[in-house]
């Protein structure tokens, strides 16, 4: 891998004797971040080129360190065969996708209408307490009622 942009590390370590050298003042933020970000260029640009050295095989670029090597070869193939591996299981669950979907959803209908009926059952059960609260209430009325008319009578 250090074939591509062999000069990194070179630069890493450089850098890094000039803070040690000259401290806070040889701080180059834009430089450190730039080797970080060639560092992680190679891994892009060697799993890029996998896949592509499989589709476009006779390409130039292939003649070329480290493209041309066994090594690189080996991992070309073994990449597209995880890659092609994780497309067909990918494929398998975006079809079982829509039974699954239903499935879920059914679970959710089915929830809601359970705890709609237990919400009905307990607005019915506070209607009915309600009710005979009420109708108790007007019985004792009536009952004063029909007391001071028999107590007024007499």
């Amino acid at each position: 891998m250090s074939e591509l942009f062999p000069w990194v590390e070179t630069e890493q370590d450089a850098y890094e004797g000039r803070l040690n050298k000259f401290g806070k003042k040889a701080t180059d933020h834009s430089l450190r971040h730039l080797l970080e970000l060639m560092i992680y260029l190679r891994i892009v640009l060697l799993q890029d080129a996998a896949v592509l050295y499989q589709k476009y095989p006779d390409l130039t670029l292939w003649k070329y360190a480290p493209f041309n090597q066994q090594d690189f070869h080996t991992f070309s193939k073994e990449s597209c065969a995880v890659l092609e591996k994780a497309e067909l299981e990918a494929t398998e669950h975006l079809k079982r996708l829509p039974d699954q979907l239903a499935s879920t959803l059914r679970g959710v209908v089915q929830s809601m209408n359970i705890q709609h009926r237990l919400d009905n059952d307990h607005l019915n059960m506070q209607l009915k307490f309600m009710q005979e609260l009420l109708s108790d209430s007007q019985s004792r009325k009536r009952s004063r009622s029909s007391s001071m008319v028999t107590m007024s009578s007499m």
